[in-house]
């Protein structure tokens, strides 16, 4: 199952991580732009329902998972455009940082061009 919530907040830590970090601010508010929430949305309707009456029988786990690392790439676009290219290697660092958790990754997701690979596949567009 994918923890779309926690991945979230992982990719937000991050990119306000690496817009500080290069903007060499302590606290700053931060407006996230609309393709933030689109990305999140997005994945939501992707996401499989809860409980015992949900109906998940159209589920489909790699779509989900490509909308997922969507919201991953929306918080890395976040501080390249807010703090310029060099925020992009510190929103990995970060995000990986964030990522490792006691009781292991959160995202364990394929890689960019795992991804691409299968969207390619299936004429879905990054």
């Amino acid at each position: 199952m994918i923890n779309q919530a926690g991945i979230a907040c992982i990719a937000n830590d991050a990119a306000r991580a690496a817009i500080s970090h290069v903007l060499k601010q302590t606290s700053a508010w931060l407006v996230l732009p609309k393709f933030w929430y689109v990305a999140n949305k997005t994945a939501t309707k992707l996401a499989p329902g809860n409980g015992a009456l949900a109906d998940n029988s159209k589920y489909n786990q790699q779509i989900h998972e490509q909308a997922v690392h969507k919201i991953i790439l929306a918080g890395e676009k976040i501080a390249v455009d807010i703090a310029g290219e060099k925020a992009k290697t510190i929103f990995w660092e970060e995000f990986e940082k964030r990522n490792t958790t006691r009781s292991g990754k959160i995202w364990e997701g394929p890689t960019d061009q795992e991804l691409e690979d299968s969207c390619s596949d299936e004429g879905v567009s990054l």
